[in-house]
């Protein structure tokens, strides 16, 4: 089981506990930032804690952990059990022979399984998975009504989350979905999803597009939204910052919303870009990454763990500016805050 799969199970378990990230840390006594890491794939918990958290979540710990740490040697143990007497050893040996004749049946089972989807899908929609009467998929103005949502054709900060999203998850079932063109007709097509992300994809052809929740759009990036912003120093995560004036961390709690409200008043409107010359300082400077941990209290966003937006930069006269990964584009920071990111 890999960081991003466990983190994926994390998610979906704590959600259906009820519980939210600050809730599960306290009572594994561990950090809010511990299980946000957890869940966004950066790290896994430690053994004794990773027991706890199965116990806590309602699950086997050898399902939760998977086989990497469930897996022991147990070959002296068993050695030892198998020289205790004759009766016991032919129990074993009477044990494994039904488990080899299960494994086998199951096997059979499962290939014949296969087969016959196969032959569904080839002899049901191996026409129409491609949708081929669709036209302009993709362009703004389609539109794609499913399981009581409307999916739109991304913009700029949707490509974004679609990007980091399809990173940490992956297509598994088709559905069917009503599709409207710009012109507003609408036909019956065939889209793939996921019920744990916020994307659904449309085969053209050989093409695929992605069609996004239109909840999800900038107006996420909200106070109320937004449990935590973290910062990143090339790749490694800050929880002590000496040198610059961004360690909300460490002072009270206050100081964190303070950053996380100026953080959103400069997003929701940064102004006009700066030139590309000054960007050329961020090809080649020490940056700060912004990642902000969304809060699973609020009713939006629902499915998104956590989002990198950009990284803040400075120049050679201590101007900072913030490099959006949405636009691809720097803009200017204000002096409120320039104040948390700026050197002491």
């Amino acid at each position: 089981m890999d960081n991003y799969e466990f983190a994926r199970r994390i998610v979906e378990l704590r959600r259906q506990k009820g519980l939210s990230q600050k809730q599960l840390g306290e009572m594994l006594g561990v950090s809010n930032k511990a299980v946000s890491k957890w869940e966004n794939g950066e790290s896994m918990p430690k053994m004794s804690t990773m027991l706890s958290l199965a116990e806590i979540l309602g699950i086997d710990g050898n399902e939760l952990i998977g086989c990497e740490y469930a897996v022991q040697d147990n070959t002296e143990e068993l050695e030892r059990l198998k020289g205790e007497n004759a009766e016991l050893s032919l129990k074993l040996d009477m044990i494994n022979k039904k488990k080899k004749r299960s494994f086998f049946v199951a096997v059979a089972l499962c290939i014949v399984g296969i087969i016959a989807c196969a032959v569904v899908a080839i002899c049901f929609g191996a026409g129409d998975s491609t949708n081929s009467n669709v036209k302009d998929a993709g362009e703004a103005g389609t539109k794609i009504e499913f399981a009581d949502k409307t999916f739109v054709a991304p913009d700029d900060f949707q490509q974004l989350v679609i990007k980091q999203e399809t990173m940490q998850s992956f297509f598994f079932d088709e559905k069917y979905a009503e599709y409207y063109d710009k012109s507003g007709n609408s036909q019956t097509v065939i889209v793939r999803c996921n019920p744990d992300v916020n994307i659904i994809s449309l085969s053209v052809g050989k093409k695929e597009y992605n069609y996004i929740d239109s909840s999800v759009s900038r107006d996420i990036i909200t106070e109320k939204n937004i449990y935590c912003i973290n910062l990143f120093f090339e790749n490694e995560f800050i929880a002590d910052i000496d040198s610059l004036n961004a360690d909300y961390y460490d002072k009270d709690f206050s100081v964190g919303q303070e950053f996380i409200k100026s953080f959103c008043k400069f997003y929701a409107d940064k102004g006009e870009p700066v030139d590309k010359t000054t960007v050329q300082y961020y090809a080649g400077r020490k940056s700060l990454k912004v990642t902000v941990t969304f809060d699973y209290n609020n009713d939006e966003p629902s499915s998104m763990t956590a989002l990198s937006l950009g990284e803040f930069f400075v120049d050679d006269k201590n101007n900072v500016y913030f490099y959006d990964y949405a636009t691809a584009s720097a803009y200017s920071v204000g002096k409120e805050l320039s104040t948390y990111v700026i050197e002491k």
